[in-house]
């Protein structure tokens, strides 16, 4: 069956993308990407740029095996300038909707809490893009690492299928003509994240309304144990409005 997948890969320290890669044509059977672990040979004869080249080739095979939209790789890489001083890579095949009917169902499959549409969201605004993204554990890849060294052994990459339960982030775009809300909720580690007490409000500067109106965004933040949760819009919506909005944006599971 012909596939087409957008890759998008992230690093420990945070998401960079390499680009939006699509795949298309025959997925075919490789002896270096499973549902379990991926592998690739290295030589100590070839130059970086000639390991960067068979990296580049079998991450692509492991994107090819990442069919499912929310599938998540992550790979190791026992050579460090390959990555420019990284050990891992995220290799994701985006969970992205455009209705909510299926965000809030897939949502409902996953731990924790999620954000649903605000009871008192303004009338008119339609939901035009929701995203779950893949949350990050160090314990995962420390598992991954341990693997490599055994499993892998003398291998330029390692790579094994993350099962991820709890969402690193999720994010909702809610428009109406050039009118927009943007909530998000991103999981951070209460240990070494900057601490913040009740809301947090900044609103859009009147030079950027001036010079830049479209990037005119107000900003409302809070944080609920180990989330941290916003709003961002250009409309003209107080703090207290916005405030009132926030207390229906959260769906706590029980």
């Amino acid at each position: 069956m012909k596939t087409t997948m957008k890759l998008v890969i992230a690093t420990l320290s945070g998401i960079l993308l390499f680009g939006s890669m699509s795949f298309s044509g025959q997925a075919a059977p490789s002896q270096t990407a499973s549902d379990t672990a991926a592998t690739t040979s290295t030589d100590q004869e070839l130059t970086l740029e000639e390991q960067s080249k068979l990296v580049n080739k079998e991450v692509r095979k492991i994107g090819q095996e990442a069919k499912n939209p929310g599938d998540v790789y992550v790979a190791f890489f026992s050579n460090k300038k390959l990555m420019s001083g990284m050990e891992f890579l995220y290799i994701v095949n985006p969970l992205e909707f455009k209705t909510y009917e299926e965000y809030i169902k897939k949502a409902a499959t996953y731990q924790g809490a999620v954000l649903q549409k605000p009871s008192n969201l303004p009338k008119g605004y339609k939901l035009v893009k929701a995203e779950i993204v893949h949350s990050k554990s160090k314990e995962f890849e420390a598992e991954v690492k341990k693997e490599a060294a055994i499993e892998g052994q003398g291998k330029l990459l390692y790579a094994k299928k993350y099962d991820w339960k709890v969402p690193g982030e999720i994010k909702l775009e809610y428009v109406n003509g050039k009118n927009k809300f943007l909530l998000d909720m991103y999981t951070i580690d209460p240990k070494t994240a900057k601490k913040q007490t009740g809301y947090v409000y900044e609103p859009a500067s009147e030079k950027v309304k001036k010079e830049s109106p479209e990037t005119a965004y107000s900003l409302l933040s809070w944080r609920v144990k180990d989330k941290l949760i916003s709003i961002q819009t250009n409309t003209d919506m107080s703090k207290e409005d916005l405030i009132k909005l926030s207390k229906t944006m959260v769906l706590e599971k029980k």
